[in-house]
């Protein structure tokens, strides 16, 4: 199944029953779709920004499209620097910063510093890029919590690339689903980054989670079916009768006489059967039965065999002896 298949809105909303509510916002037991779990990449990160910053910021998806990479690479904004980290499996997952979000997010982390970085230009000191390898450090650790929770995969290190013909991630035909992001700041102000993934990431990664999902059910279907069949097994002592006078009498302390002699083997019932004779034993401090006896079920069968060709013979005779009477009066 790849998703040359599906139109961007299909893509989207493909439902992932193996994610873990855990790690998201969200009700226990909810199914999530591939756009939810972008959503909630983008929240984690929102809240990690904010504790880079102390000011509170959302990030939403924007957009969530479709291209190949080189449609892509056409439409790409000139000034943007670039991040990029393998995953495997999968291929690799790329960042595009535009100079405004660069800006915007180096002015959030220098908040109350006398270095503070314009909008309109890339990182340029040793501090600037610092804290923007945190930010980039931030949303990737995001993307993996959120992610994880569906399927397993490892990213590698992170490769900064300063235009986009640097990045060689992607073969120009290769299809590329791309994720805009919206930054907003604690003071209202926005910008959009792109996330870049392969345009069938993670359906590969998510039918392999789906196969072994359904290996682990058959598996567990195996075992109930197991427990479903288990026979239940009854050690019987000896069997007696009490009248109700009797029975109305019992009181605690009394002793029950049976007509079982106390060598004489027990009885094991399976599902109600009788199967076996066995002699009380001990193992550790629990009570058990030792096997002594086999009650063949063709021998256990030869009475009640016999006694119903003795009541065939007895019900087919009486028409006959009838008949008999009646001709000989």
């Amino acid at each position: 199944m790849g998703n040359e298949q599906l139109t961007p809105a299909e893509f989207a909303s493909l439902r992932l029953p193996d994610a873990d509510a855990n790690a998201l916002v969200g009700e226990a037991g909810r199914e999530y779709s591939i756009r939810d779990l972008h959503f909630a990449v983008g929240e984690l990160f929102a809240l990690s920004f904010a504790k880079l910053t102390g000011g509170e910021s959302t990030v939403g998806v924007a957009d969530m499209n479709q291209s190949s990479f080189g449609e892509y690479r056409l439409k790409a904004r000139d000034a943007a620097v670039y991040r990029s980290r393998t995953i495997q499996p999968g291929g690799s997952v790329f960042l595009e910063l535009p100079a405004t979000v660069c800006g915007l997010v180096l002015e959030a982390m220098l908040h109350g510093s006398d270095e503070r970085p314009a909008a309109a230009r890339f990182a340029a000191t040793e501090i600037e890029n610092r804290l923007l390898q945190k930010a980039v450090a931030a949303f990737f650790d995001a993307f993996q919590e959120i992610w994880r929770s569906v399927v397993d995969f490892e990213l590698g290190e992170v490769k900064a690339a300063n235009e986009l013909g640097e990045l060689k991630c992607f073969r120009a035909e290769q299809s590329v689903t791309l994720l805009t992001y919206r930054l907003v700041s604690s003071d209202n102000s926005r910008g959009d980054f792109k996330l870049g993934l392969p345009g069938d990431w993670p359906l590969p990664l998510i039918e392999a989670a789906l196969a072994a999902r359904r290996e682990r059910e058959r598996r567990n279907a195996e075992n109930e079916n197991e427990k479903s069949t288990q026979s239940e097994i009854i050690v019987r002592l000896a069997e007696t009768q009490l009248g109700s006078e009797e029975l109305s009498k019992l009181a605690v302390g009394d002793i029950i006489p049976t007509d079982k002699f106390v060598g004489e083997p027990l009885e094991v019932l399976i599902d109600g059967e009788l199967a076996f004779r066995a002699n009380l034993e001990k193992v550790g401090d629990n009570k058990a039965v030792k096997l002594v006896e086999r009650i063949e079920a063709a021998a256990a069968n030869v009475a009640s065999d016999k006694d119903k060709s003795d009541s065939d013979a007895t019900a087919s005779a009486s028409p006959k002896s009838a008949a008999d009477a009646r001709s000989n009066p």
